[in-house]
């Protein structure tokens, strides 16, 4: 969009431009009048431009745009530099936190449910905290699962970028 806008303008200016230079035409022409067939010629012509002073306000005004919409895609590029950075900072940090899950968190999460279903069946534990081990051994696995999601749609976001 702002790149397109760019070259927009930055065409308007050329044509601004061509203004102050002189215009070249040639043409050829095969004429029938009547029954008389056969008349051919060419001409030339040469425009040159005699008021100078309104072409020099068209050709700033173009310049003044040109350098606006270089100004705004120059904005927009640094601007989406940053997305991309913010979002690579992101991806690396859920990345992180799935390792941690991976490594970590989530064989936790299966030791307790082994000891709580273990304590239940040995009855050295009662429902109300084997239910307890079993809902923070699944809230363990929904986090994961949560990082996993924000890391994909990450990824996404900055291969959106990258089209």
């Amino acid at each position: 969009c702002y790149n397109g806008r760019y070259r927009i303008c930055e065409a308007d200016e050329k044509l601004a431009r061509s203004g102050y230079f002189p215009e070249i035409s040639a043409g050829l022409f095969n004429q029938a009048i009547d029954d008389n067939a056969g008349l051919f010629g060419w001409q030339i012509g040469l425009a040159l431009p005699l008021w100078v002073p309104s072409t020099r306000s068209e050709i700033r005004l173009a310049g003044i745009e040109t350098r606006i919409a270089a100004s705004e895609l120059e904005i927009q590029k640094l601007k989406v530099a940053g997305d991309i950075e913010n979002l690579l900072y992101q991806l690396n940090r859920y990345f992180r936190q799935i390792r941690h899950y991976q490594e970590t968190a989530l064989p936790q999460a299966e030791l307790l449910l082994d000891n709580a279903a273990h304590l239940l069946e040995t009855e050295e534990i009662d429902y109300s905290g084997y239910v307890q081990s079993i809902a923070m051994a699944y809230s363990i696995k929904k986090e994961y699962l949560t990082a996993v999601n924000n890391y994909n749609l990450t990824a996404l976001q900055l291969e959106l970028y990258a089209e």
